[in-house]
């Protein structure tokens, strides 16, 4: 019986087999950020496919989440959730002038009254 794994597992332990042969990853590597970089590779795929349906090869999916750890990727993150950008108070704008509507000449163009015919 094939065991099915969820793909966060799949990545993880690409990454844990590579990572016992590639320096850099193995440097940068922390088995706690593999949600983080799963979402980073959705992201990634949307992209490519222009958000479109479509199919990335496994390959690729491995090789971005090298990417993510490897180029950086996981620190970018690390300090854009850990630093919330500043909200400016916007300015208020005053309100547009509103023209009052005048009735319309043709009987047919009027709003129904349903309580008390056109009007």
């Amino acid at each position: 019986m094939i065991e099915t794994k969820d793909p966060e597992e799949l990545v993880k332990a690409q990454l844990e087999e590579w990572a016992t042969t590639d320096a850099a990853l193995a440097e940068k590597f922390k088995p706690e950020k593999v949600g983080s970089c799963w979402r980073w590779i959705v992201e990634k795929a949307r992209e490519a496919l222009h958000g479109q349906p479509g199919a990335i090869w496994h390959e690729q999916v491995f090789r971005w989440a090298r990417d993510y750890f490897v180029d950086g990727e996981a620190e970018k993150d690390a300090t854009a959730t850990a630093k919330p950008k500043k909200r400016t108070a916007r300015k208020a704008t005053p309100a547009p002038a509103v023209k009052a509507e005048t009735p319309s000449p043709a009987p047919a163009l009027q709003q129904l009254d349903l309580f008390g015919g056109v009007g």
